[in-house]
């Protein structure tokens, strides 16, 4: 109903998205490549520790982590490749999300980048379905041009990963 540029959006989704079968994740995380996929990950998959998950899902020996406001009181970590500039490619996606969430960064982000929450004492946590979206959202404004098609877009993305949608006041 929306035409060739709605269907544009969905094929970017499902170039875009991975994870096709819901995750059972105890530590819902978002990991985005270098080249723009996004994947539904769990960070302490296998009884893992949440740093070597991290070490695993970047593809680091070094990480750090980019704190971000998630709109909603909380916080959205990214933690990245501390040594990803000497080598590893630029990651746009992951860097144009960051900006979205976060105006005053300016910078490039390289390597692969995973995306968690964390609690009051600065804990690693699983990602809340709304902060999911909030990511997704962000990605939606680069794939989607007209934003009367993010929101689809958005959907799309969030099925994709067996999360439900927030309600909206």
């Amino acid at each position: 109903m929306f035409g060739a540029a709605l269907e544009k959006c969905r094929e970017q989704a499902d170039l875009v998205i991975n994870g096709h079968e819901p995750l059972e994740a105890d530590m819902q995380a978002l990991r985005i490549s270098t080249d723009a996929n996004v994947s539904r990950i769990d960070l302490v998959e296998g009884g893992r520790k949440i740093s070597d998950g991290l070490r695993a899902e970047i593809g680091c020996q070094f990480f750090d982590v980019v704190s971000l406001p998630d709109g909603n009181g909380g916080r959205i970590d990214m933690w990245l490749d501390d040594e990803g500039m000497y080598g590893v490619g630029v990651n746009p996606a992951a860097s144009f999300v960051a900006r979205r969430l976060a105006p005053a960064v300016q910078q490039f982000f390289f390597g692969n980048v995973v995306f968690a929450s964390s609690d009051d004492e600065g804990e690693t946590i699983a990602l809340s379905d709304r902060q999911v979206h909030t990511i997704l959202e962000a990605l939606a404004v680069a794939a989607c041009p007209d934003p009367e098609q993010r929101a689809d877009w958005v959907a799309v993305a969030a099925r994709r990963f067996g999360v439900a949608s927030p309600t909206r006041v």
